[in-house]
């Protein structure tokens, strides 16, 4: 499991280790990566690894250059934050094919379907959190599935070649839209 991010409470970065906790018992190879730069929420992460019983399974990398490798080395990329935009990292892993289970955000529903490219779960759930997790972990069709339509949803929205179109296109509406206005002055 991969999670990318700094570490500040809004991220609740508390919950997803808690969902590992309870995750844990029945899976001897679980493990948490979770890479970003250390923040006002760096030590009470570490006592909820403490408390969680999981130091040997919930790795702190710190701020790292490769988060692609790390993506790469997932099985599940979890977004579990409180609050939250469009979230860069989501996109990045979506662009691997790695299948995302996500808190239900605004920022994440547009451009996230439950069961369809993610597994979207209530926020300030580590139960939740859990069940999506492994749900993924345990079937691997769906795994499959959900990453296939992560990549798909990436490639029509978010290459570089959609985000020039969609600029170009907003371009022109502007362009169009101020044809009517010429001599009016702001103000």
């Amino acid at each position: 499991v991969v999670a990318l991010g700094r570490h500040d409470p809004a991220k609740a970065f508390e919950d997803l280790i808690s969902a590992i906790g309870r995750l844990a018992s029945d899976r001897p190879r679980l493990r948490l990566l979770l890479a970003g730069r250390e923040g006002t929420a760096t030590d009470a992460l570490r006592a909820a690894i403490d408390r969680n019983g999981v130091g040997d399974r919930v790795h702190l990398l710190g701020d790292r250059s490769d988060p692609e490798r790390l993506l790469a080395a997932a099985d599940v990329f979890v977004l579990s934050s409180r609050r939250e935009g469009t979230s860069g990292a989501t996109i990045e892993a979506m662009a691997t094919g790695l299948p995302v289970v996500a808190t239900d955000l605004e920022g994440m529903r547009g451009i996230l379907v439950d069961g369809e490219q993610a597994r979207l779960v209530p926020v300030g759930d580590p139960a939740a959190l859990a069940a999506g997790i492994g749900e993924i972990l345990d079937h691997p069709e769906l795994a499959e599935r959900l990453g296939a339509a992560g990549r798909a949803t990436f490639e029509s929205r978010f290459t570089l070649e959609r985000s020039v179109e969609a600029m170009a296109c907003l371009y022109r509406e502007v362009a169009t839209a101020g044809r009517g206005r010429k001599g009016r002055r702001a103000g």
